[in-house]
């Protein structure tokens, strides 16, 4: 069995900010150093320990970081999370309990009740309002039909991951600037920044940074000018733009997102009789009122 060893070197007594360099050794491990049944027990203790990491990294990256704002939390992160509490709810209410609930003659035995509630739930439903009579003709009940309810959970799920794409987008492209943009901004909140000479040598730490970063974008962008006026972010990193650029980008990002979710949903959700649903559901809610 094959494993890897990690180790990290921290350079001490250094005057600049140090870097962490790790190396990665391969090591053989016998198997009766794991356990007496490293095939069954070994392997599912790793296996283990490889999905809490994953769950682990998966956590960590969905969690409010501090180079975003409270605009792009409300969007990644509190409406995400709402969203995909609403797709748990719905999905254990479909999938673990009973979706859908049928008035059945009394006659009617438990399979019998079971199979009609099952064949409405395949066949879609049809919406008849308290006073009206049900219809009797097939097209009339087509054009009522209401297809969408099977398909909430999975709608909902889309929906937080729009939410999120943007600031996916943000932590990757902005690694692209040559600027460590959340080390940055870490180092410059750090609690010991109170003392006058910590504040001073973090300053000094990130200007250096900062004008290290620039200048290579200005060098690498005069020899690769012609290239790069074809690109947007191109032309970001020629003149030292590209954050304030990729900045701007993802807030139109949420912008286009939010806008473009309330077309979708009320093309999913409206009918004939309501080409606005939010604004009808919302009349409706003031006449009643």
């Amino acid at each position: 069995m094959y494993m890897c060893v990690i180790l990290n070197f921290i350079p001490i007594g250094s005057d600049r900010a140090a870097p962490v360099w790790t190396q990665v050794y391969p090591a053989q491990v016998a198997h009766h150093n794991l356990g007496g049944h490293v095939g069954r027990g070994g392997g599912y203790r790793w296996q283990s320990l490889l999905s809490m990491h994953f769950l682990t990294s998966v956590l960590k990256s969905i969690e409010p970081r501090i180079d975003d704002d409270f605009v792009d939390r409300l969007n990644y992160y509190y409406t995400s999370g709402v969203i995909i509490m609403m797709a748990i709810l719905v999905s254990a209410k479909q999938y673990a309990g009973h979706p859908i609930e049928c008035w059945v003659p009394a006659q009617f035995t438990k399979a019998m009740e079971q199979y009609t509630e099952n064949f409405c739930w395949i066949q879609n439903t049809y919406w008849v309002p308290f006073d009206d009579f049900i219809p009797q003709r097939s097209d009339e009940r087509e054009e009522r039909q209401i297809g969408y309810y099977q398909w909430v959970p999975f709608v909902l799920a889309i929906e937080a991951l729009m939410f999120y794409i943007p600031t996916s987008v943000w932590r990757f492209m902005n690694a692209q600037s040559g600027i460590n943009i959340l080390g940055v901004l870490e180092l410059a909140c750090d609690s010991r920044n109170i003392e006058p000479q910590n504040r001073l040598y973090t300053v000094n730490v990130l200007a250096r940074h900062i004008d290290d970063a620039l200048r290579f974008q200005r060098d690498f962008g005069r020899k690769e000018r012609s290239v790069y006026l074809w690109a947007f972010i191109r032309i970001g990193k020629f003149y030292g733009a590209y954050v304030t650029l990729m900045y701007c980008f993802v807030k139109f990002l949420y912008f286009i997102n939010v806008f473009g979710q309330f077309f979708l949903l009320n093309r999913f959700l409206a009918n004939e009789n309501t080409q606005f649903l939010g604004a009808h559901v919302v009349w409706n809610l003031l006449q009643v009122g």
